[in-house]
């Protein structure tokens, strides 16, 4: 993605959120299934952030 910072983490913050799990069964018990893979919306998901992104935004 050309990310060219340094990233520094806080070493005094806790390590992140607690661990959070999805449960999708009251829309599977609705008739709803997904339609693509994780795999397939995580490669959509980047190319669009590749036609979208302002550089200027993140610089």
């Amino acid at each position: 993605m050309g990310f060219k910072r340094e990233i520094v983490f806080n070493t005094s913050k806790p390590e992140g959120t607690m661990r959070k799990l999805n449960d999708f069964s009251n829309l599977n018990s609705l008739g709803w299934r997904p339609t693509i893979t994780l795999k397939e919306g995580v490669k959509r998901a980047y190319h669009w952030y590749k036609r979208n992104a302002d550089e200027r935004t993140y610089s």
